[in-house]
């Protein structure tokens, strides 16, 4: 099956994590946008980044899907 891309809703992640710490204005204006990769339904990894732009914040992905450097 091939790899899928969606949009995280940040909000929604936010709001789970910071509990009643207010959303920041860069998420509430969507300058701030995530999306996830998937395979099978299951998030390998997630990509943040500043639409504006287009530096990317942050970038994971679960190690048993990360290449192996020098093997």
């Amino acid at each position: 099956m091939p790899l899928q891309y969606r949009q995280a809703q940040l909000q929604d992640l936010w709001r789970q994590l910071r509990g009643g710490v207010p959303v920041p204005d860069c998420i509430v204006s969507e300058r701030v946008r995530s999306w996830e990769c998937l395979l099978d339904g299951r998030v390998l990894g997630h990509c943040v980044g500043e639409s504006e732009t287009g530096e990317i914040l942050g970038l994971s992905v679960l190690s048993t899907y990360q290449a192996k450097r020098g093997r």
